[in-house]
């Protein structure tokens, strides 16, 4: 008898997720939020990715990218607010964590979020037009 097929997770979607409260520590970030996936592949039981957050305050550091709500695409429900990617917090999630597909993310707004990634290992660098 064969498995239901795993559901395909795409780079920049987002997804409602709660890492383990006994896994994280000190700044990490814990409780039930939105995750947006930022691996590509679809064949690892791990997926690549980083939480938003609603408290835009956090905004400053090169690193933490400002992600205006129209360049979120929200499917759940939820509400619509400006969120803040938290670069300095990704990490590989077991897909079983993921519940609930949240909504996505524009491609302009991956490719600011890969720069604060490039920022945050200190790559810093243009890439030409």
């Amino acid at each position: 008898m064969q498995s239901a097929p795993q559901p395909l997770y795409r780079q920049g979607e987002t997804y409602w997720c709660e890492p383990d409260p006994n896994d994280t520590v000190g700044s990490e970030q814990a409780g039930d939020r939105i995750w947006l996936i930022v691996s590509q592949s679809t064949r690892a039981k791990c997926i690549v990715g980083l939480p938003l957050s609603r408290h835009t305050d956090k905004a400053g550091p090169p690193f933490l990218i400002p992600i205006p709500s129209s360049e979120i695409k929200v499917i759940d429900g939820g509400p619509e607010m400006d969120r803040i990617a938290l670069t300095d917090q990704i990490r590989c999630l077991d897909k079983s964590r993921l519940r609930k597909q949240s909504g996505s993310v524009t491609k302009r707004a991956l490719y600011s979020i890969f720069s604060g990634i490039d920022r945050m290992m200190g790559r810093s660098y243009t890439i030409p037009h």
